[in-house]
């Protein structure tokens, strides 16, 4: 019925299969490649506006500068509350979408996702499997 619209949806999921190609990550993590997706395509401009889909919704310019490549390493600071004198202050976690205020971060040992601002990101390390 709606050709644009179907036009769209493959090019999300498309665009999701190569995030979770590229990134080694399984196949279980498609929503938020999805999401992710999404996210970056809203803040893309289109030859139809002539301005990003965001901006469109919003009014306002989208903040790209805390765009971060799918699957790279980061590092999430620990707060002191919940470690001991000799813990490591941060955890090795894969970057796999945004949330408000911070990251959406993958959790290989605990396999699930966290949401943290204080982030430190390895972007050229982004190929290692998670």
């Amino acid at each position: 019925m709606n050709g644009v619209a179907e036009r769209m949806n493959r090019t999300l999921t498309e665009k999701a299969r190569a995030l979770l190609l590229d990134s080694q990550f399984p196949k279980e993590l498609w929503g938020e490649a999805l999401r992710y997706a999404v996210y970056v395509n809203n803040r893309s401009p289109t030859a139809s506006l002539n301005v990003t889909p965001f901006e469109m919704w919003e009014g306002r310019r989208p903040n790209v500068p805390n765009f971060r490549i799918f699957g790279s390493s980061a590092s999430a600071h620990i707060p002191q509350k919940l470690r001991m004198k000799l813990d490591p202050r941060g955890v090795k976690l894969k970057m796999v979408g945004y949330a408000p205020g911070g990251y959406r971060l993958w959790d290989a040992n605990e396999r699930k996702i966290r949401i943290e601002r204080n982030v430190l990101f390895r972007e050229e390390t982004c190929s290692e499997s998670p």
